[in-house]
């Protein structure tokens, strides 16, 4: 019988230095034959809301899962089991797929940051960006943190959550420029359809880490903070090809290809190069994958099976 971990069960084993071990290790298998990722799919319904399909397949093939979420709806998936012929857990997902996205972020500024960054810019202060400032905080010794948002209350507030949560130097700034002015690293985690963050502003030896932008409608950041970069990486090219806001008109206008765009996982299967050198310039562009939330729902299931969590399905 399946088995039905809520979302109280999984946040008994969740956690974010966890989440970039699990995704890390899954990267390190991304040319694994047997590995998938199927692009996300939105399906509109009435008024705003959008139902999102998510699907993968872990490394070796055992786990493969499909994640329905998205405005209005809840946040399900289903893991299929090849050894026990069906399906093997459902899972309230959403604090798997609110701390991959961080993860994903936090393997990114491991391979892709100057491994002396210590200042962090934050542009957002919306549900997803605590884990991203959390991850980063995980793969780097950040000892100063300066966050924007629109609204000054939002702002204070956010600061004064991630002072207290993560018990590193924060401060709320009135404006995005004052956010990453001379930080080592920069997180954009917006919902805007017009850049937040400009090329104008970029030192050298910046990482920049945008993760709101995951349509086409959507971007955080301008052309010339893309050209600037010298490694451009994305989680999948074939789900940046429909989603990847900043870097699809580029390609179409020939300003770039996507040649030019390293996968995650062939960054940390050092088929593609990570930083080299300090004065380098990195942009991951993070979409969120299928994939992740499957790897990541993996190593819950088997946790919470042995643990005796959860409900049996009849």
């Amino acid at each position: 019988m399946a088995l039905y971990l809520s979302r109280v069960d999984i946040q008994k084993f969740v956690g974010m230095a966890d989440a970039m071990e699990v995704l890390e290790t899954a990267f390190g298998r991304w040319d694994d034959p047997l590995a998938f990722n199927l692009e996300r799919r939105r399906m509109p319904r009435k008024g705003d809301k959008e139902l999102n399909i998510l699907a993968g397949v872990a490394p070796g093939g055992e786990i493969m899962g499909v994640r329905a979420s998205g405005v209005r709806f809840n946040n399900i998936m289903m893991l299929f089991s090849e050894s026990e012929n069906g399906l093997a857990c459902v899972m309230e997902c959403g604090p798997i797929s609110e701390m991959r996205t961080g993860a994903a972020s936090g393997v990114a500024t491991k391979f892709l940051a100057r491994a002396n960054a210590r200042k962090l810019g934050v542009i957002g202060a919306g549900r997803t960006a605590f884990p991203q400032i959390e991850a980063v905080c995980v793969a780097r010794k950040i000892d100063h943190i300066k966050i924007f948002a629109r609204r000054e209350d939002s702002r204070t507030a956010f600061a004064k959550e991630v002072a207290e949560r993560l018990g590193v130097k924060t401060e709320a700034v009135d404006s995005a420029e004052s956010a990453v002015a001379d930080v080592d690293i920069a997180i954009t985690s917006t919902s805007s359809a017009d850049p937040v963050f400009f090329g104008r502003w970029i030192k050298p030896g910046l990482h920049i880490n945008a993760i709101g932008a995951n349509n086409l409608e959507r971007r955080e950041v301008d052309d010339e903070t893309v050209l600037r970069a010298d490694i451009v990486a994305i989680d999948h090219r074939g789900q940046g090809h429909i989603e990847a806001g900043a870097i699809v008109p580029l390609v179409a206008a020939g300003k770039m290809t996507w040649d030019q765009v390293s996968e995650l996982g062939e960054i940390v299967q050092k088929k593609r190069p990570a930083r080299t050198r300090d004065d380098q310039v990195t942009l991951f562009h993070s979409l969120g994958l299928g994939f992740e939330d499957v790897v990541y729902g993996e190593a819950i299931y088997a946790r919470a099976k042995a643990a005796g969590l959860g409900k049996q399905l009849g």
